[in-house]
């Protein structure tokens, strides 16, 4: 199974995909309401086909991310009228994480920089320390 690149609780990553400007996750949610909008009730609803919504996240390392996510067409048995899981809920716990997240974002250049510093092709030359005197004791 894909590692939870998105790291947003309540979805499952199902495959993960990367091209130079894009990342395209598939995902589910791992938890489904089967309240009925239209009628309150929950104990008969039915899944009877899946519909894959197409999300646009914010950029990651400077390229877009798109989530596929394959949420469940449930039907209610008594009222015997459709609906699936909503897109605006999800759409909203997007905004609250992001309204919540503190870390500092940079720049692709900046990270390219810091990049550089660890994985450049030029190792860079620190001045060695010496060795310990171990003959002389420490004051």
């Amino acid at each position: 199974m894909p590692v939870n690149v998105l790291n947003l609780p309540g979805l499952r990553v199902l495959d993960f995909k990367e091209t130079d400007t894009d990342y395209h996750v598939k995902a589910q949610p791992t938890v489904v309401s089967k309240l009925c909008p239209h009628c309150g009730r929950s104990n008969e609803t039915v899944a009877h086909a899946q519909k894959t919504l197409f999300i646009r996240d914010l950029l990651s390392h400077g390229k877009s991310v798109a989530i596929h996510l394959d949420v469940p067409r449930l039907r209610c048995k008594p009222c015997n009228k459709g609906y699936r899981s909503s897109s605006e809920k999800f759409k909203s716990k997007v905004l609250q994480e992001q309204a919540s997240n503190t870390a500092t974002l940079l720049t692709l250049a900046d990270l390219e920089n810091k990049a550089e510093s660890v994985f450049g092709l030029t190792p860079t030359t620190e001045a060695s320390i010496p060795a310990a005197d171990s003959t002389t004791p420490l004051p």
